[in-house]
């Protein structure tokens, strides 16, 4: 007789019979490819995530203590960033830089229609001169610099991420007045 409780050995041979079952599909783009690519996925979202806390936390702490002109500079600075980054998403060649580029311009481009919506609000509003003003040349000759070198996403990924920081502060010292 043998016990109930005992469980049937496995044969030898399970991992030939039993075929194991595909992995489902991940949800999020770039976290079945390499560990590189997953790390970058999670920089951008952070950065998006950071960013975009950030803005609706002080704007809904500031509604109606901010003048429009404290604005003006932040809303420049949305301004480059779109610009920038659809520049490096046309030229990228490298998937990661690509897909920052689109993340950080779709973000930034939806941040600025928050800014310009709070702008009319506030019951003003800004000419294209005024966003354009932030236009930086600095930056096209060095990513015209940096395609020439073939080191062109790694000079779009290094300007995005110093034009959030730039706008990040931007931000702090609009909202702090």
């Amino acid at each position: 007789m043998q016990p109930e409780n005992q469980q049937p050995q496995p044969s030898p041979y399970d991992f030939i019979l039993n075929h194991g079952e595909p992995a489902p599909k991940s949800v999020l783009p770039g976290t079945g490819g390499s560990k590189k690519m997953r790390i970058l996925v999670v920089i951008i979202l952070g950065l998006v995530l950071i960013i975009g806390g950030f803005v609706a936390f002080t704007w809904l702490t500031s509604i109606g203590k901010s003048s429009a002109k404290d604005l003006l500079d932040p809303a420049q600075k949305q301004t480059e960033i779109i610009r920038v980054s659809g520049l490096i998403s046309q030229k990228a060649k490298d998937p990661a830089t690509i897909a920052l580029a689109k993340t950080t311009e779709l973000s930034v481009i939806t941040q600025q229609k928050d800014t310009l919506a709070l702008v009319k609000k506030l019951k003003t509003s800004f000419t294209i001169q005024q966003l354009n003003g932030a236009k930086g040349t600095k930056t096209d000759q060095i990513l015209q610099t940096a395609e020439q070198n073939n080191r062109y996403d790694e000079a779009g990924t290094s300007i995005i991420k110093q034009l959030l920081t730039d706008y990040k502060k931007s931000l702090e010292t609009a909202l702090s007045k």
